[in-house]
């Protein structure tokens, strides 16, 4: 199975700390891992203090944190932009059914794997809502953030920042297909040269 490099030195240990802030908890593992510090002064409750700070400057909601409204805000962090690449890559195709192209997703994971930059991906999750009756209701669906540490053509071996999951798993391809996400993968590459500061 194809995984990142150095797969031992990704920072499983790094949990979301919010039920909501599973966007920078991934983003902090993938810094992290791409930098080999520990120290790194970005963790998931600066990016959320940077996200607040960017909403109001740029009168953008802070409940659409997204991996597109993201990008532009941790792109004006001198000591992100000198060292990474940060982008969202394009949603891929779906079938006439809304079944998602699963080989397509994968060819971007493929590319991002073989240069050694574990993709943050979102998928889908059942979500638990109560009714005005009360009742549980189990037919909307939401999305959660996973980072990929390899795949086969079968699986996707990923890291979940959720504290109740402990080790990286494998998501299989017939829950991504039959669940179709909106198929963003966001992409954190080691820039080769860091600009000067």
């Amino acid at each position: 199975m194809p995984t990142i490099q150095n797969l031992q030195r990704f920072p499983i240990y790094i949990k979301q700390q919010n039920p909501d802030w599973c966007i920078p908890a991934s983003i902090e593992a993938v810094l992290k891992y791409h930098t080999f510090e520990r120290h790194l002064d970005i963790d998931q409750a600066r990016i959320i203090r940077i996200w607040e700070s960017y909403c109001l400057r740029n009168n953008v909601l802070l409940n659409s944190m997204g991996f597109a409204s993201l990008v532009p805000c941790l792109n004006e962090l001198p000591e992100l932009s000198r060292r990474f690449e940060i982008r969202k890559t394009p949603a891929v195709s779906y079938s006439n059914d809304r079944t998602f192209v699963f080989i397509e997703w994968l060819a971007i994971i493929t590319d991002c794997i073989a240069n050694n930059c574990p993709p943050i991906i979102s998928i889908p999750i059942p979500v638990l809502r109560r009714n005005h009756s009360q009742n549980f209701n189990f037919t909307e669906k939401g999305n959660h953030v996973n980072v990929v540490l390899g795949y086969d053509d079968i699986h996707l071996f990923v890291h979940d920042p959720d504290p109740s999951i402990i080790k990286p798993h494998f998501i299989p391809k017939e829950y991504i297909c039959n669940l179709p996400p909106n198929g963003d993968i966001l992409e954190i590459r080691r820039r080769i040269v860091d600009c000067p500061t």
